[in-house]
């Protein structure tokens, strides 16, 4: 018991030195225990931060030898100090810090915590030597704690990543990768609050670069993230639509697909009414080709995000679906289809079929869309729904 509540102490600690990233050495001057370092360079700061760091671990796993609890707060308050000053020297010294901060984080040593925020505080001069840290064969606990390095940031780095990512360079397939995975992990530090995930996080100049590139890369885990990285865009373009469309016209694997499905259910979002359209014909032909029922149900739960009157060829689609012997494709599509009656008087029927459904999701969007219907067209669902009672 006593373990663990010591060990929130020291989690507690180095959240304390990340809010508090700005003190400065003087505070330090408070401390009668606590030696500042004989030279001011990035690495005494560390080794400084390290020692007092390493004291305040010790006294967690042995602290009847250091004294007791009054002792260990001495040493828990020692340590904070410390790395908080750590930071704010390390983060000052610039370009000087950061080689010393990536070798804590290749090393996964004591400090990765405390230097990895000054790698966020130092923003964009930190994305180049990071790229250089992460070789093409990845090393995920590395990948994983720099990413959050960039996650981070208060400047969002996409725009260098950007740069890096549109160019035939040794970083164009590693800044790639991080650029799309903004966009995939938006459970992680990346989420929409985030910089990184900020609308103009990346500038409008590289989305047709990036759509461009598209047309004759041959590796697909590459395409697979320049089609991820469309979504920094809004509004999307004519020529990103038709390069998508192009990859699901052509070979490529499960997943690749399954990102031009999705990316093109986000550009419904913020597309011109002729362009949704176009990407509506796209997953609407995904539902009757698709060679995977995954890939048919990801088009169809894409096609809800349309609100609006959308053309018969799009319901004449879904029909097939509700009619077949996949529970799931009945599903999705009954959904949508309830979702497209609000705007579709064609649709009614079926929204009525969704009301009999055994499912909760599809009764569940069916009542939703029910609510938004005119008096006239809720009495044709009634009728509709009475109607197949007696069949």
């Amino acid at each position: 018991m006593k373990k663990t509540v010591l060990v929130c102490a020291l989690a507690a600690a180095a959240l304390f030195c990340a809010e508090n990233g700005n003190a400065n050495a003087n505070e330090l001057n408070d401390l009668p225990t606590v030696n500042l370092p004989t030279q001011n360079t990035p690495e005494a700061w560390l080794s400084l931060a390290r020692k007092y760091h390493e004291e305040a671990t010790a006294a967690l796993s042995a602290p009847e030898k250091h004294g007791g609890g009054a002792s260990y707060q001495t040493l828990w308050k020692n340590d904070q100090a410390v790395q908080s000053a750590a930071i704010a020297r390390m983060t000052s010294f610039g370009k000087k810090s950061i080689n010393l901060c990536i070798a804590e984080a290749e090393n996964q040593g004591s400090m990765l915590g405390m230097t990895n925020f000054v790698l966020s505080n130092l923003g964009e001069q930190a994305v180049e030597p990071i790229l250089l840290a992460l070789p093409d064969t990845r090393q995920q606990y590395l990948e994983d704690d720099l990413f959050d390095v960039l996650s981070r940031m208060d400047t969002s780095p996409c725009n260098a990543l950007a740069s890096y990512a549109s160019t035939n360079g040794r970083y164009r397939k590693t800044a790639l990768r991080l650029l799309a995975r903004f966009k995939i992990d938006k459970n992680t530090a990346a989420d929409e609050r985030a910089a990184c995930n900020r609308l103009g996080a990346v500038d409008n100049k590289y989305r047709d670069i990036f759509a461009g590139e598209l047309h004759n890369e041959k590796d697909d885990t590459i395409r697979r993230n320049l089609i991820v990285v469309q979504q920094y865009f809004r509004p999307t373009s004519d020529k990103a639509i038709a390069e998508i469309a192009l990859v699901l016209q052509s070979p490529a694997s499960p997943q690749t697909r399954m990102a031009a499905i999705k990316v093109l259910g986000f550009m419904l979002t913020c597309a011109t009414p002729v362009q949704r359209q176009t990407v509506s014909a796209q997953l609407a032909r995904q539902v009757t080709t698709a060679d995977q029922q995954s890939l048919k149900v990801a088009a169809i739960n894409e096609l809800a995000r349309l609100n609006e009157k959308v053309a018969l060829p799009i319901i004449q689609a879904l029909q097939p679906c509700v009619d077949g012997n996949s529970n799931d494709l009945r599903q999705a599509a009954l959904q949508t289809l309830s979702h497209f009656a609000v705007h579709n008087s064609a649709c009614l029927k079926y929204l009525a079929q969704a009301l009999k459904e055994d499912d909760g999701n599809t009764i569940g969007m069916a009542e939703s869309a029910l609510t938004e219907l005119s008096a006239a067209d809720r009495a044709i669902v009634e009728k509709e729904k009475s109607k197949r009672n007696h069949d």
